[in-house]
C-alpha cells in the first residue's frame, strides 16, 4: 500500500500543478480586473453618494450650506484614508505567489 500512497501522492501533485497553470494562465489576470473594478465601483459609489446626499442637505437647508461642506469634507476623508489605507496595506502585505497551490 506504501508504493500505491506514494503514487497517489504524485498523482495529486500533478493534478495540483495543473491546476495551478491553469490559474495563472486563465484566472489571475480576469481576477485582479475584477478586483480593481470592485474597488473602483465602490469608490465612485460612495462619493456619488456623498454629492448626492450633500446637495440634498443644500437643498433642505439653504440657509446653512456648511452642514453639506462639513459632511461632504468628512466622507471624502474618509474615503480617502480608506483608498491610501488599502494601497499601503496592498504594497506591505503582498498576495505570496504560491497561494492558488503553485508547486513549481
Amino acid at each position: 500500500t506504501s508504493v500505491m500512497n506514494v503514487h497517489l501522492d504524485e498523482r495529486v501533485l500533478h493534478i495540483r500543478g495543473d491546476y495551478a497553470k491553469w490559474w495563472r494562465n486563465w484566472v489571475s489576470t480576469l481576477e485582479r480586473f475584477s478586483k480593481t473594478l470592485l474597488i473602483l465601483g465602490l469608490v465612485c459609489n460612495v462619493f456619488g453618494a456623498a454629492l448626492l446626499l450633500g446637495l440634498y442637505f443644500l437643498g433642505q437647508y439653504p440657509t446653512s450650506p456648511e452642514d453639506s461642506i462639513v459632511y461632504g469634507t468628512i466622507v471624502v476623508a474618509g474615503l480617502l484614508i480608506a483608498v491610501v489605507g488599502s494601497l499601503v496595506l496592498e504594497w506591505r502585505l503582498p498576495l505570496s505567489e504560491n497561494a492558488h497551490g503553485d508547486v513549481s
